[in-house]
């Protein structure tokens, strides 16, 4: 999701540290030195976006698939031409430090998508691309399209930027990363070109110089970017929180990161710190100087751990008794992305749906709501509540089990998610 404004910043101010390349050459000088035949890391969901608008689809009633994959399939076909392979990486889950950023993010698409509607209503047109939002569920099936074009497709089991960055560094065949993501700044990984301006002609795009931005602009080590971007604020230290600090460092009072960067790089310098996340009392001192207290030392840890590269997390187990090696189906067809849901409601019950692009003030309920009910028959099958009439149905311990529900509706702000029962399927002769 990316720290606010810095790509923005680089871009406007910082000319030397974003500069247009040929991802041909690129790929080009890797397969030399390398010997191997160079790979590029996408993002799935920035390239969506990018693809999508770039064909200048139609988005407001449902979306034009069958052209979209054939946009998908040219984008493949181009970087093959070259002698480049892709793998694309989707996000598998949401963790539960970014589930409020997640909820926010959502919650304030609400008012965009009713001006949508109530912009047609008023003109009967389409409203300009200003208002783009992508066709609902043009994620998921995305994925199942990558893969029926034969590229290689990640469904991550944690969040897709360190999962990205991860993957890419521990790839020698990996010569970037194409993204439209500003923690890949952030991260130290290998090279980062932007989605947003690939030429898709050419093939020339802008890469943002990590090293060059942090030690000829901001006059810090590539190992204090994280510290830098816990400052101004990311999925993790909630820029909201910091707007004391934010004002004490801007250049003229206003808070947007061009206003800030320098001072706030003054202040790391100033200060010493390094930006360890193990190191505890550095980090009170931190949340001393950021929020007046030393008590959110965690909150600027977890920021902090989030661009460690290579820490590996226990992968969560399926929630009711199952023998080993349905655990390593389960957790295997996720990576695969075979499909797309089972891993989040039987390791972490756990559903979720974005916003869709629908009509709040039409007659009809939100679909999140039209559907639940046959959720709710899934959730019945997937955790073993069936019967084949009701005189044979008998509790049973996994009835006891909930599923957080975080779908996003108008309306649902989601401050809590919604606990929803399993229900038996049931089955007549």
């Amino acid at each position: 999701m990316g720290v606010r404004g810095l790509q923005t910043y680089i871009e406007r101010d910082c000319p030397d540290a974003c500069k247009s390349v040929s991802v041909k050459e690129i790929a080009d000088k890797h397969r030399h030195f390398y010997n191997c035949d160079p790979v590029l890391v996408v993002d799935g969901m920035s390239m969506i976006n990018r693809l999508y608008q770039n064909a200048n689809l139609e988005w407001i009633y449902g979306g034009q698939w069958l052209q979209f994959v054939k946009v998908l399939e040219e984008f493949i076909s181009r970087f093959k031409n070259i002698g480049v392979s892709l793998v694309f990486f989707f996000d598998g889950t949401i963790s539960a430090e970014k589930r409020d950023e997640w909820v926010r993010r959502r919650v304030s698409k609400y008012e965009t998508i009713a001006g949508i509607f109530q912009e047609i209503k008023c003109t009967l047109r389409e409203p300009d691309r200003q208002s783009f939002q992508l066709p609902t569920a043009m994620g998921t099936l995305t994925r199942f399209a990558t893969k029926e074009l034969g590229a290689e497709v990640v469904q991550t089991d944690k969040d897709a930027d360190e999962a990205i960055a991860e993957y890419a560094n521990n790839h020698r065949e990996v010569c970037g990363i194409l993204s439209q993501d500003s923690d890949f700044i952030i991260f130290n990984t290998k090279t980062y070109l932007s989605l947003m301006h690939l030429d898709l002609q050419s093939l020339r795009t802008i890469h943002y110089d990590r090293d060059c931005f942090a030690n000829r602009y901001l006059k810090l080590s590539v190992s204090q970017l994280p510290l830098f971007a816990c400052l101004n604020g990311n999925d993790y230290v909630p820029s909201e929180k910091l707007r004391s600090f934010h004002q004490q460092v801007s250049k003229n009072g206003r808070i947007y990161l061009a206003a800030m960067a320098e001072n706030m790089a003054e202040v790391v310098r100033a200060k010493g710190w390094t930006g360890d996340p193990n190191n505890l009392p550095e980090l009170e001192r931190i949340s001393l100087t950021l929020f007046g207290h030393p008590g959110s030392a965690t909150t600027i840890q977890n920021g902090l751990k989030s661009y460690v590269i290579g820490i590996n997390l226990p992968v969560p187990n399926v929630r009711i008794q199952v023998s080993p090696e349905f655990q390593r189906t389960v957790y295997d067809h996720h990576l695969k992305c075979l499909n797309t849901f089972i891993f989040n409601l039987m390791c972490k019950l756990e559903y979720e749906s974005s916003e869709p692009l629908e009509d709040h003030k039409s007659d009809l309920p939100p679909s999140a709501l039209v559907y639940r009910q046959i959720r709710q028959r899934v959730y019945g099958v997937i955790f073993n509540q069936y019967y084949h009439n009701p005189s044979e149905y008998t509790f049973r311990e996994n009835e006891r089990i909930s599923i957080k529900e975080w779908c996003a509706y108008y309306g649902n702000y989601m401050v809590h998610p919604e606990y929803i029962k399993p229900l038996p399927l049931e089955f007549w002769d």
